[in-house]
């Protein structure tokens, strides 16, 4: 999993999950011989079926990059928190990656799939974020301290979940939990544990945490090496 670093005030977290997801599947599946970063600024400005600095889906996200491949990080230009006016791959002779990946979202996901999921690879999911979160610099998120698992609300952020574990005698939790996610965010590397934070992963399905912790359950997708996995009946 490469190094996070701050969205700022671009609304782009969907691109940087998504830029994550893909970058540890090339690494993984051998595309890449070694952890290599894609371009996040690239995302913003070429993927018109999101919406920039305003907002997205990482499954758009894997849908784009199927469709177009993406250039490295460093073959674009900076990222600068807001969307260009034009799209620059075309302009380049960059090589594009990852090309004709599959794409797959599961809703309601149980922590057992999760984790099954995550002995492969990361996973895209959206989570619900407070202003409460701002301040973290370590330890376990729980609802308790957040409120922020009410089914009624919608996701607002995108974020990228890269393991699990269990609460030890010196974490620092934020309430009651016995087992925590482990995440990536896009807030900067000097946010939080290295960029990283873990939030409470007990009981979803019950009713403080009917789809997990700021609803961690609700939405995951995930890139593929599986050309099956392309959905043809996506517009892009």
């Amino acid at each position: 999993m490469t190094r996070p670093y701050n969205q700022g005030g671009c609304g782009g977290c969907w691109a940087f999950s998504t830029s994550a997801a893909v970058e540890s599947l090339a690494y993984i599946s051998g595309n890449q011989t070694e952890l290599t970063e894609y371009s996040v600024q690239s995302l913003i400005d070429c993927d018109t079926d999101n919406y920039g600095c305003t907002g997205g889906w990482m499954y758009q996200g894997f849908a784009y990059v199927s469709a177009n491949g993406i250039v490295k990080k460093t073959d674009y230009r900076d990222y600068h928190g807001n969307s260009a006016k034009t799209c620059e791959v075309n302009d380049t002779d960059k090589e594009v990656h990852m090309k004709n990946i599959g794409y797959v979202e599961h809703d309601g996901k149980t922590n057992e799939e999760l984790k099954e999921l995550l002995l492969q690879q990361p996973v895209s999911i959206g989570m619900y974020t407070t202003g409460m979160m701002s301040a973290y610099r370590d330890g376990v998120f729980t609802e308790d301290f957040l409120h922020c698992s009410y089914a009624d609300r919608e996701v607002n952020h995108g974020v990228v979940l890269i393991g699990y574990g269990k609460v030890g005698p010196h974490d620092r939790v934020r309430g009651r939990c016995k087992e925590y996610w482990i995440i990536r965010n896009s807030w900067g590397a000097d946010w939080g544990e290295d960029g990283f934070f873990r939030v409470c992963a007990d009981k979803p399905g019950s009713k403080k945490t009917p789809v997990g912790t700021c609803l961690v359950n609700r939405y995951s997708t995930w890139p593929t090496l599986n050309y099956d996995d392309i959905d043809w009946d996506f517009d892009i």
